[in-house]
């Protein structure tokens, strides 16, 4: 473990991404690991939503097990390229929000005309509600689908990875900013260490700033390999 070395928080069953940064190492240290949830496939079906909206690439693996419930002939919406890629593995093309957050997805609706069409949220039990407020405070006629949860893990190889020295945490999801914060050992380690606390978007960041603590520049970045370039470029390029 060095200064140049990058700790990234996405759970058990989501990779951290081939990120090619040289002369950085990322290290992806789980506090998290999500376990799938029935699908119900009947509510599915009666509703036939025209729109589905998928956020996460585990989505995708929903949806690829249940294929014949879903079919090319709707509209498919990815949180981001990493989900699109997804879902493009199984044949099916996706919208994708310039923001690729929560936030852009919102902001992608509202420029089209769907009011007068059934709208499917594939979600987790865990994830923040901007979509899901949107849709309701809007009366768009929506179902949301809670396909799989996060279950915390113990923070123990967290600790350890901060206590051998690293340039900073990114924090990829509000779940994991609460569960990471939340833990004295951990907090008192980043206090101790110096250690740079980064968010994956503007939900993560602002769950960061509520739990009384500023989450390093940049803030805001949404895509994985970018906010870590940009880490190199501020950091490590002077």
């Amino acid at each position: 473990m060095t200064g140049k070395t990058l700790i990234v928080t996405r759970p058990e069953g989501k990779a951290a991404g081939n990120i090619n940064c040289p002369g950085m190492e990322i290290v992806n240290v789980p506090v998290t690991r999500l376990e799938e949830l029935p699908f119900n496939t009947d509510t599915f079906r009666s509703f036939n939503p025209e729109i589905v909206i998928v956020t996460s690439a585990r989505g995708a693996d929903t949806i690829r097990s249940n294929i014949g419930f879903f079919g090319t002939d709707r509209t498919y919406i990815s949180i981001g390229k990493i989900t699109g890629d997804a879902l493009r593995s199984i044949g099916l093309d996706s919208l994708i929000p310039d923001d690729q957050t929560s936030s852009g997805i919102v902001e992608l609706i509202r420029r089209n005309d769907w009011k007068s069409r059934r709208i499917a949220l594939l979600s987790s039990q865990q994830s923040n509600m901007v979509v899901r407020d949107f849709l309701l405070k809007e009366g768009y006629d929506f179902k949301l689908f809670t396909i799989y949860r996060s279950v915390p893990l113990d923070l123990s190889n967290l600790l350890k990875y901060i206590l051998g020295g690293c340039l900073g945490i990114i924090i990829t999801s509000s779940q994991e900013a609460e569960i990471i914060l939340k833990d004295r050992s951990v907090v008192s380690a980043i206090m101790n260490t110096g250690t740079r606390i980064f968010a994956i978007g503007k939900t993560t960041a602002d769950t960061i700033y509520k739990s009384g603590y500023t989450p390093a520049d940049p803030v805001g970045k949404s895509v994985l390999k970018d906010l870590v370039c940009k880490i190199r470029e501020k950091y490590l390029e002077k």
